[in-house]
């Protein structure tokens, strides 16, 4: 590969989340070899940022049938690759870049134009357009809905993957639960995010400490406890 790190494109993050556009990332990356396609397996990919091999390809998924990435199905070896799709993010010149991958796809492109690359009809901008118009209701209501969630974004996308190579279920918040899950999760998750410096990096982190507990038999119980 030309490049040792995973790019995060902001343009994808809105639609799928950090997670989505951090595997684009390095499907992208993998992309910049000559031939401009990524051969690497799910688990290789998964290895490559730290979460499960399902994860990977069900954001590969999400990105596909978006048209930003497409996966091919390699009859010669019997395996998938997978290219940039016909939205692209990360260039200076989308056209130019496009008509590069025009020439390197082939004839596996047009293989896939007539019927391997499945076109989702409900998109999350007409999945937005059909949402009912909530009527505003009285003022303990609209309190209620103006209350920022209790995970952030990144937070969110580190105790997911907390949970994934735990397996512990994240806590679900009720009753009095706030307190101790912003003590024994939030916080902690927060602080591992703070300490790296980045998304990426904080998941790796996780993942390599709860090896290392796991070896050491030591009990996991909650993000405190690592």
């Amino acid at each position: 590969m030309s490049n040792n790190y995973t790019p995060v494109f902001d343009d994808l993050i809105p639609r799928f989340k950090t997670m989505g556009a951090l595997v684009y990332g390095v499907v992208w990356r993998y992309c910049q070899m000559r031939d401009g396609a990524c051969h690497a397996s799910y688990e290789s990919l998964a290895a490559e940022i730290g979460v499960g091999k399902s994860t990977v390809r069900r954001h590969v998924e999400n990105l596909r049938d978006a048209k930003y990435l497409a996966v091919i199905f390699d009859k010669a070896n019997a395996s998938n690759w997978i290219i940039l799709g016909e939205k692209q993010v990360g260039t200076e010149s989308t056209s130019e870049k496009a008509g590069v991958q025009r020439e390197q796809g082939g004839a596996q492109r047009k293989h896939l134009r007539k019927g391997e690359q499945v076109s989702r009809e409900n998109t999350e901008e007409t999945k937005d357009l059909r949402k009912p118009i909530n009527k505003p209701g009285n003022a303990s209501h609209s309190r209620k809905r103006k209350r920022a969630p209790f995970w952030n974004d990144d937070q969110k996308v580190l105790a997911e993957h907390f949970s994934e190579v735990s397996g512990l279920p994240i806590p679900k918040l009720e009753g009095r639960a706030f307190a101790q899950v912003t003590k024994s999760w939030k916080l902690p998750l927060a602080q591992m995010f703070e300490l790296v410096g980045s998304v990426t990096d904080a998941r790796k982190l996780i993942a390599q400490t709860v090896r290392e507990m796991r070896a050491d038999k030591l009990t996991i119980s909650a993000p405190r406890s690592i």
